[in-house]
């Protein structure tokens, strides 16, 4: 088993928040509001569907949904 050495004292460096430095939208949508984002501005739906995952724990709960539109997806505030 590995041990590894306790330390104390060490200063924390500062963080900087974050508010809105995502490159979509989800902080600025009210319930029924939705954007569209082209194929080529994203790796997969996947990776939109992460993203708004990651919007919904950031922004206390709020629901989005990822659907397919031709060429590209369109995601919809939904809570």
């Amino acid at each position: 088993m590995i041990k590894y050495k306790l330390d104390k004292k060490v200063p924390m460096p500062e963080f900087r928040a974050r508010l809105s430095s995502s490159r979509y939208p989800f902080g600025e949508m009210e319930v029924g509001d939705s954007f569209y984002v082209p194929a080529a501005d994203v790796s997969s739906k996947a990776s939109l569907k992460s993203s708004a995952s990651v919007a919904q724990k950031r922004f206390g709960g709020k629901l989005f949904r990822v659907a397919d539109e031709k060429g590209g997806y369109r995601v919809f505030r939904l809570k």
